[in-house]
């Protein structure tokens, strides 16, 4: 309705012949207050749409667990990489360890 009322309000203003004068249009018609009338209305509509969306199921899920167990790449089998990796890091640790103690005597020698 709201729509309607200026609709035609647009079409008497632009229904009146283009002038070089000065013409006030006055009938005590308080524009600004439909307008903000319709903007609170369609806020208002706005806001009932959203709420509807919040209200298709009866009790809503707020979370949602599976027991799926992600085994792809490293994850779950960490467990038995790293026990391996570290007895690696420690054996190349110690190698290099006896290669310098064995270079450092070589050097000490000359």
């Amino acid at each position: 309705q709201i729509d309607g009322f200026l609709n035609s309000f647009n079409k008497v203003i632009e229904g009146n012949p283009k002038s070089d004068k000065l013409v006030y249009y006055n009938e005590n018609i308080q524009l600004n207050d439909v307008i903000q009338i319709k903007n609170g209305l369609v806020s208002e509509i706005g806001r009932l749409q959203l709420d509807l969306i919040g209200f298709d199921q009866i009790i809503k899920e707020n979370s949602n667990t599976s027991n799926i167990e992600n085994t792809k790449s490293l994850n779950g089998k960490l467990k038995f990489v790293a026990p391996i990796l570290l007895v690696f890091l420690y054996l190349l640790l110690s190698l290099f360890i006896g290669f310098y103690k064995t270079q450092s005597q070589k050097n000490k020698e000359s």
